[in-house]
């Protein structure tokens, strides 16, 4: 289930759109996160059991719905962010304050 809602999972899955599973692409174009999650997320976190369905390397699945992050211009404003503003994020809007 997304965001969408079970409803339009299953007209994907229908459509053929993706399988049961949903393929995130390959993760290592992804930056690790080295941060510390906040405590809420705690729980969470102990009952995360679907890394099996994770891939770290391959190519891209073209038979699924593009990503917003898998367009040419978001891949290049993040590439701009991780490496020419040493990974400051353009126009990003932070509603809590930082707390050390």
């Amino acid at each position: 289930v997304n965001h969408r809602g079970r409803k339009w999972v299953s007209e994907m899955i229908q459509d053929k759109q993706f399988g049961d599973v949903y393929d995130y692409g390959p993760l290592n174009r992804v930056p690790k996160f080295k941060g510390i999650h906040p405590s809420v997320m705690k729980d969470w976190m102990a009952k995360f059991d679907w890394q099996d369905q994770l891939r770290n390397s391959g190519p891209i699945s073209f038979n699924r719905p593009r990503s917003k992050h898998n367009k040419l211009k978001y891949r290049l404003i993040s590439f701009i962010e991780r490496y020419f503003l040493f990974g400051i994020r353009l126009g990003e809007f932070k509603n809590y304050i930082l707390v050390k």
